[in-house]
């Protein structure tokens, strides 16, 4: 059976750019996403996936992927759907071929799955400096949990609410 939704968090092992890697580690731990509907919630970590991540996400009917994101406001949470992502795709990562550049090929190709979100944590200019707090990686998890949960119970709300701040 193929998952459903498939969230990814994206990173390497430095740094800020562990962010998505715990927020992953978040949702397995204390959310358990994947005990709310058995068979159909899949979590990746991935090491800088580049084209990679379009193999992660290509069959899964929601991705959501959580990154780093380098610049804005420093701490602040952003919430990127599928148009979003693919009309403003400078500063979406900090990796050289990151998840803007994989979006453009899987749009490109015409694999990417019908529905997409980028969860981000904005470090501001001073990325390497900047550190993720529990704060926000428990923000991002509990929104992650309730949009999937959501989306489960076929009781979608619209997600248009502006970027939340976390410092």
């Amino acid at each position: 059976m193929t998952a459903r939704v498939t969230v990814v968090g994206v990173g390497s092992p430095q740094g800020v750019d562990r962010f998505g890697w715990e927020v992953i580690e978040y949702l397995t731990n204390e959310v358990r996403l994947e005990s709310l509907a058995p068979g159909q919630i899949s979590l990746a970590s991935s090491d800088r996936p580049g084209a990679t991540l379009l193999e992660l996400i290509k069959d899964a009917q929601l991705a959501m992927i959580v990154d780093a994101v380098e610049g804005g406001e420093k701490g602040r949470i952003v919430r990127l759907n599928k148009e979003q992502l693919l009309t403003n795709q400078k500063n979406l990562s900090s990796h050289a071929f990151g998840v803007a550049e994989a979006l453009a090929l899987g749009q490109a190709l015409n694999i990417l799955p019908s529905d997409i979100i980028l969860y981000g944590l904005e470090t501001g200019e001073q990325a390497r400096a900047f550190t993720t707090t529990r704060q926000s990686i428990v923000t991002i998890g509990e929104s992650i949990g309730r949009e999937i949960q959501q989306r489960l119970d076929g009781s979608e709300t619209q997600h248009d609410k502006p970027a939340v701040a976390v410092q």
